[in-house]
């Protein structure tokens, strides 16, 4: 049988300002098509469907739109709500979904859901695990101590009368750590501390654990826990590698194969620095580059270089300035409430164009702020 792994989907993200809908649309439809010429049986999620717990329409609207697809292919989905998911939200009306092959995990009671899948070799067990904490592990376990998260999932885990003949699956959405060092990004969401870790082995004894909630797709541990990762690029930190979907194919007890199929963007993400000749003659050499998500980091300052780059790159999400930035560190003074009150108006902003050019205003500009009118006498800030 073949299972095909996904999570973090983040249904109606918003990176740097963009939408990211055309994109997700776009992705999902590609995972669509990929399942069905895979010869997939079933689509397991695992959490973050959505990128907010009250998601807007058009959110919901792409959501529906990607089950729909699925089940019309004949096509299972096995899902649990991740940390950004309200899981009473994602699984309404999980009962006549489930007669309908759509499985979505409901808020953890107590009791890990299972579904069964069959195949020549007989039953598939998937456990459904929602994202938890010690406070949910707490509420639905109430006779159990549970003072970290590490408890908290064992407590949880230890609720499954496991049958260790079968072959036992999870889905789940967690913070797990293996061997080897997690590798994260910027678009995640983590807690002070690290204290959401929580060790491999709670989970050793499933076949596969089909996690979520890292964006960059990873190994736990090789060939039994694995991050599928987001299927688009959320933060610029996920540049490498790049996505794929995780699939899984499952014979008999103890055999188990993998392929990661890579998934193809609507527009790709590019990082690049230098000046703003430099980002012409890259585009002019790369045309491809005008329909990638782009951040530039200038080398050199410009005081249009938002709108010249725009003009280079109509997908500009992001805008840094290198030199402007270390000058700032070097250069940043501290003032007290006591200097604000004897700084007239023109010199608080002249203090601050330096700040944050790392240069004094020149003749023109000190001109275009000299026609405000502007207070330039002690106490001339209010």
């Amino acid at each position: 049988m073949r299972l095909l792994h996904l999570g973090d989907l983040h249904i109606g993200k918003k990176v740097n300002g963009y939408s990211m809908i055309d994109d997700q649309r776009a992705v999902l439809a590609e995972i669509v098509e990929l399942a069905k010429v895979k010869g997939v049986a079933a689509v397991l999620i695992a959490g973050d469907i959505y990128d907010k717990e009250q998601p807007s329409a058009e959110a919901a609207r792409l959501y529906d739109e990607f089950i729909t697809s699925l089940h019309e292919s004949g096509i299972a989905v096995l899902a649990v709500p991740g940390n950004h998911d309200s899981a009473s939200r994602i699984s309404v009306l999980s009962s006549i979904l489930g007669s309908k092959g759509v499985s979505i995990a409901k808020p953890f009671s107590g009791v890990v859901e299972r579904c069964e899948l069959h195949d020549e070799h007989g039953a598939i067990n998937v456990y459904l695990l929602p994202f938890i904490n010690p406070s949910i592990a707490r509420t639905a376990l109430p006779d159990t101590e549970i003072k970290s998260w590490p408890d908290a999932l064992r407590a949880v885990i230890g609720t499954i009368a496991l049958d260790e003949s079968a072959r036992n699956i999870l889905v789940a959405h967690q913070f797990v750590i293996g061997g080897s060092e997690a590798e994260l990004s910027e678009s995640e969401t983590r807690t002070i501390g690290a204290a959401d870790e929580v060790p491999s082995d709670v989970f050793d004894a499933f076949d596969y654990v089909a996690l979520g909630h890292l964006h960059k797709p990873q190994w736990v541990v090789k060939g039994k826990m694995r991050y599928s990762g987001s299927p688009l690029k959320y933060s610029f930190s996920e540049l490498k590698p790049n996505k794929t979907a995780t699939l899984v194919e499952l014979g008999k007890k103890g055999d188990i194969s993998f392929e990661m199929p890579e998934l193809h963007p609507l527009h790709d993400m590019l990082e690049l620095e230098g000046t703003i000749a430099e980002m012409r003659e890259y585009a002019q050499a790369h045309p491809e580059s005008a329909d990638c998500y782009v951040h530039v980091t200038l080398t050199k300052e410009d005081l249009q270089a938002f709108a010249k780059l725009k003009d280079i790159f109509p997908l500009l999400m992001r805008l840094d300035f290198k030199a402007i930035e270390s000058r700032r560190r070097a250069s940043t003074r501290s003032i007290s409430s006591s200097d604000i009150a004897s700084i007239g108006q023109l010199e608080m902003i002249q203090m601050f164009f330096q700040e944050i050019n790392g240069r004094d205003m020149d003749e023109a500009e000190l001109e275009i702020i000299g026609e405000l009118g502007l207070d330039g006498e002690e106490g001339g800030a209010r």
